[in-house]
């Protein structure tokens, strides 16, 4: 796992990243939006973007770790 980066040097592509705004974590990925436009966008979410809550700032983030290995 890396260290927290600031969220200025954040992927935009559209990948998952791990992010922090001070009090939380999230998984996000930016996303472009008709509604919303341009901003994190929390998966899984009930309300999509930032459940709602579109003034949601992560300050940092983090690559996802890779998941555990399959049991055999």
């Amino acid at each position: 796992m890396t260290e927290w980066q600031l969220i200025e040097t954040a992927l935009k592509d559209g990948t998952e990243v791990l992010g922090f705004d001070g009090v939380g974590q999230r998984v996000m990925r930016w996303e472009s939006s008709l509604l919303f436009g341009e901003c994190w966008f929390i998966p899984g979410s009930t309300k999509g973007y930032g459940d709602g809550l579109t003034n949601w700032k992560p300050t940092h983030w983090m690559p996802l770790p890779e998941p555990p290995k399959a049991l055999e």
